[in-house]
């Protein structure tokens, strides 16, 4: 069998001149990238992960301060109510 090899001129620095480019080496550069695209995906399967675990505390935090506001405003209603008991007893 026999093996192909592309010849190309290369304007690189690191690749100055004619090179030859074997199978091989498109093999070796093709699992290299999926290496690097197996890292990528793990890295944003990471930050995914934390971006939802961040947004879920955050709803945590806004359901904790509606709650709240929620007891102000009944709080308020109260003392609204006390004031109109003591204005009206002292009419």
């Amino acid at each position: 069998m026999t093996q192909l090899v592309w010849r190309t001129d290369s304007c690189l620095p690191r690749f100055t001149g004619r090179s030859e480019v074997n199978a091989v080496h498109l093999l070796e550069l093709k699992n290299a990238a999926v290496v690097d695209f197996n890292a990528i995906a793990a890295k944003m399967e990471e930050t995914s992960d934390r971006a939802l675990a961040e947004m879920k505390a955050l709803g945590g935090q806004i359901d904790c301060r509606a709650a709240n506001v929620t007891n102000l405003e009944r709080l308020v209603d109260q003392i609204i109510m006390h004031l109109f008991i003591i204005i009206g007893e002292e009419e």
